[in-house]
């Protein structure tokens, strides 16, 4: 599959999709000066990430200032 067929399969826009081949977040190899990945190994990829526990996201303090107690 080519970088096109990999964001239209995935229904990912394919920059986002060359940033993760590029990270290896995402299975695939470059031929060429082109990421190419195969379909069944793409499928396997996303079988295991469905496999996966969710991932806790970091606790990210609040911007706002705290609340004060009433005097």
């Amino acid at each position: 599959m080519t970088l096109a067929e990999i964001a239209k399969y995935l229904g990912l826009h394919q920059m986002t999709v060359y940033r993760l081949l590029k990270a290896r977040r995402l299975p695939g190899f470059k031929l060429g000066r082109q990421w190419r990945t195969k379909k069944d190994v793409l499928d396997q990829w996303l079988l295991a990430q469905m496999r996966r526990p969710p991932t806790t996201q970091p606790h990210t303090p609040s911007t706002e200032a705290p609340h004060e107690a009433p005097a």
